[in-house]
């Protein structure tokens, strides 16, 4: 498909005089719960930001500065989390964002990524980034003490900001942490509540450990 059309119902001319190039639209993805899951448009990522909120406000304690940040244009260049990584210095990063979860029928099990409800995703690597492999055992490791669900997943393609966290000034330790979301891209993004639930309360263990 190459080409997206939008019927606004309204006569061309019109459409001209209220609609320039560049002028932003958003499909209409209301957030409901189905079943054991949430559904809803931009879980990716929302998901990411949530994460963020729920896993500072449980802390009890850490010994660290934690600079909790959303980024933008991740998805055309990751132009928002460069200058943030540069300007802050890092001493370790954890990029939080979904991966794919291709539990649907005619997909083999080699192509579906990550498991819906088998927990939060330690992202191995992707496209654009291998994840520190020491900060991906620590997190496995915290969530088998914590009894806290996660896995393991590879995505072939594509990237996330880890990527030139990873990559900022001298370097920097990065590992992602990523949320199965099926559908993704759509406005019916579907993430099972244990995914969810695991996500934050691992990030928030892993940070009272720092």
């Amino acid at each position: 498909m190459t080409r997206f059309l939008v019927d606004l119902g309204l006569p061309v001319d019109l459409v001209r005089s209220k609609v320039l190039i560049g002028d932003m639209i958003l499909l209409d993805g209301p957030f409901e719960e189905v079943g054991d899951s949430i559904v809803s448009q931009c879980l990716d990522n929302r998901v990411g930001c949530w994460a963020q909120i729920r896993a500072i406000e449980n802390l009890t304690t850490h010994n660290c500065d934690i600079y909790a940040v959303w980024t933008v244009q991740e998805e055309v260049g990751l132009r928002g989390a460069q200058p943030a990584a540069f300007g802050i210095e890092p001493d370790l990063a954890v990029a939080c964002d979904t991966t794919l979860c291709c539990k649907t029928p005619g997909v083999p099990d080699e192509d579906r990524v990550s498991v819906a409800g088998d927990g939060v995703c330690l992202h191995v690597m992707d496209g654009s980034m291998i994840s520190d492999i020491g900060l991906v055992e620590d997190f496995e490791r915290l969530a088998r003490v914590r009894n806290i669900k996660c896995q393991r997943a590879i995505l072939p393609r594509g990237g996330q900001d880890g990527a030139v966290i990873q990559r900022s000034r001298s370097g920097v330790r990065t590992i992602a942490l990523a949320c199965p979301v099926k559908y993704i891209h759509t406005v019916t993004e579907m993430s099972h509540k244990d995914d969810l639930e695991s996500y934050h309360t691992l990030l928030t263990a892993w940070l009272e450990t720092l």
